[in-house]
């Protein structure tokens, strides 16, 4: 495959000739020489330098950095420490993209959880949602309170009995109020 028009090139690079053209005024693509007629004519290295520009992407670099390599080659310049450089720092900002997306995942499996122990019954707030919004005061809302608060009103306390509130510190753990003597707050303790 000795010189090729711009249709040509394209099929075989699997690109459009509008991104040729576009690789071109990039400076990504060389400008080639035109036939008598007007044609681009275009050689082998061109089909070369679209399969490394793809390789690039593919990578994670711009096209603005691919240009940058290929600018130095085209000057006769080695490429190898700016391209290490190029890709060290897609490296780090990809850990971070990671972490961030984990950070996310974590709070994404909170809210999850938390959907799990709220009654769609107890959401009575028009402008948000419950599940989304992390409202400390309206935590009784949450099963562990409703089943505490009807405990209590079943068995209310007895004479000589004091109320205790127990608080979960950790979301989901079962917290409510309890009516123990002084007995049983001894043994507790």
């Amino acid at each position: 495959m000795g010189s090729m028009r711009i249709g040509e090139l394209a099929e075989a690079a699997g690109v459009t000739t509008k991104t040729l053209r576009f690789y071109e005024s990039r400076g990504l693509l060389p400008i080639p020489i035109r036939t008598a007629s007007g044609y681009r004519d275009y050689g082998e290295d061109a089909l070369e330098r679209l399969a490394f520009i793809r390789e690039a992407q593919l990578a994670g670099l711009t096209l603005a950095e691919i240009a940058s390599v290929v600018e130095l080659k085209d000057a006769g310049a080695g490429t190898c420490e700016h391209t290490a450089a190029l890709l060290q720092r897609h490296l780090a900002e990809l850990d971070q993209r990671i972490e961030a997306l984990a950070e996310t995942r974590r709070r994404l499996r909170e809210l999850a959880e938390r959907a799990e122990r709220l009654d769609p019954i107890d959401c009575t707030d028009p402008h948000r949602c419950q599940v989304i919004t992390a409202d400390l005061s309206r935590r009784r809302s949450c099963r562990c309170h409703r089943r505490a608060r009807r405990w209590a009103a079943i068995h209310p306390p007895r004479p000589g009995h004091r109320v205790v509130r127990l608080v979960g510190a950790i979301p989901g753990v079962w917290a409510g109020s309890f009516a123990l003597d002084s007995t049983s707050i001894r043994n507790w303790s």
